[in-house]
């Protein structure tokens, strides 16, 4: 779709002489000319998996991948090429890189100045410094785009943060037990989760901060998921520095990172870890003494990119917590969650069990503020209902609707639905 609002939101991101606006099929055919085609996608995630030429297909297959987050709230997402080599795990750090960036760099109150545009590359080969300093940040950005208030920011006003797609069809007849192998093993055999909670010094994060009470409260769901209801079965360790040169792997899991701690530091790491769907947002930022309002940085479990299995379950988890919440499920009625097929016999119990040990969503957030320091609130932490299905495999390579694949397409209205087979 190209119209006046669309293209002043995009141009607000990317050079206009870096895009094409065009049709979706033109766009589509575009990014599958891999000798001279586009490198990014942007559009509606309803298209994305709507396509009639197999972009859900190759989604799917693993020859292309979607971003799980989107670039507005009327959910435009970009995708990339995804393949075997190492370049092309690469590139999806970078695109998420520049796109993050502007986010930090409105928290830190770095905005657009083209004199020292480029002037940050001299240390770094990529730097994440030149979108902000060449473009703007997300205000900036938005402001272009929207007009001079670009948030309302009053004590009872917050942008709802908290979404996670909803569950499609979690049957399976022969799915692989993932704790037979691959770091599920090793933990299982371990019988003790290994959970780094990050206390992030810029947020001046301490033991008793909202923030880390989540955060201890996720990794404890994530003990109770793999070991069947033992949320003692977790070694938490704090620490309050990370090396981005590798993931730390004498954990399991760090919880409390994001994509946004890597910006301004050295892009070695790029390809070598992911971070999960986010379950906490902080709204208020701590900058050189005071804190301010600011647009959020989304903390999650970061993981090390060797081993995809653990992602999926703890997308899962997340997941879980906030379909809980939407349907009205809490510890006195836990078994109204589904049974988990998709990882194995010994999961199938897995979102019961989470659901059971921490509530729901809103379980977590109350109960973690009872037990804070109160220094800041739930903010923008707020499940919101789910308009979009983002892409995560195994549960979530799933069409608008809630249907997963395997499926049949059936067009009706122009339209094409994924009607789920699996039994």
């Amino acid at each position: 779709m190209d119209t006046p609002e669309i293209r002043r939101l995009i141009t607000s991101f990317f050079p206009a002489s870096f895009i094409t606006f065009g049709t979706f099929p033109e766009m589509e055919s575009s990014l599958k000319n891999e000798t001279g085609g586009c490198n990014v996608l942007v559009s509606d995630t309803y298209r994305i998996y709507g396509s009639s030429e197999g972009l859900q297909d190759d989604i799917t297959s693993g020859k292309y991948v979607i971003s799980d987050y989107y670039i507005s709230r009327n959910l435009l997402s970009s995708v990339v090429r995804w393949g075997d080599q190492e370049s092309d795990d690469v590139w999806f750090d970078i695109v998420e890189g520049a796109r993050q960036s502007i986010y930090r760099a409105a928290q830190i109150g770095l905005g657009k100045d083209e004199s020292t545009c480029f002037s940050n590359s001299t240390t770094d080969e990529i730097s994440f410094y030149n979108a902000p300093l060449c473009v703007g940040n997300n205000n900036e950005a938005f402001q272009a785009h929207l007009g001079n208030v670009v948030l309302s920011f009053g004590s009872e006003a917050y942008l709802p943060s908290i979404d996670a797609p909803n569950f499609g069809l979690l049957a399976c007849d022969d799915c692989k037990d993932v704790l037979k192998d691959g770091r599920l093993k090793v933990i299982n055999d371990r019988g003790m989760l290994n959970c780094a909670v990050y206390l992030d010094p810029i947020h001046n994060l301490t033991r008793s901060s909202l923030a880390t009470l989540v955060n201890v409260k996720f990794c404890e769901m994530m003990a109770v998921a793999v070991f069947q209801g033992q949320p003692d079965a977790v070694n938490i360790t704090y620490i309050d520095e990370l090396d981005y040169s590798s993931f730390p792997r004498e954990y399991d899991i760090v919880a409390g990172t994001s994509w946004e701690d890597r910006v301004g530091f050295n892009t070695s790491d790029l390809g070598e870890r992911s971070e999960s769907f986010p379950y906490f947002i902080h709204d208020k930022y701590l900058y050189n003494g005071t804190m301010y309002g600011g647009t959020g940085t989304s903390i999650s479990f970061a993981l090390d990119n060797e081993d995809k299995t653990l992602m999926n379950v703890v997308n899962s988890v997340i997941f879980a917590t906030v379909y809980a919440q939407r349907n009205g499920i809490s510890r006195s009625n836990y078994f109204e969650m589904p049974q988990m097929h998709l990882l194995g016999d010994s999961l199938t119990f897995m979102l019961r069990d989470a659901i059971a040990y921490a509530g729901n969503y809103d379980d977590i957030l109350n109960e973690a503020l009872a037990s804070s320091d109160n220094a800041t609130g739930i903010g923008w932490n707020t499940v919101i209902p789910n308009y979009g299905i983002a892409p995560k495999e195994p549960v979530l390579y799933c069409d608008y609707v809630a249907s997963c694949p395997p499926c049949d397409w059936i067009e009706i209205d122009g339209g094409y639905i994924c009607i789920g087979v699996l039994s």
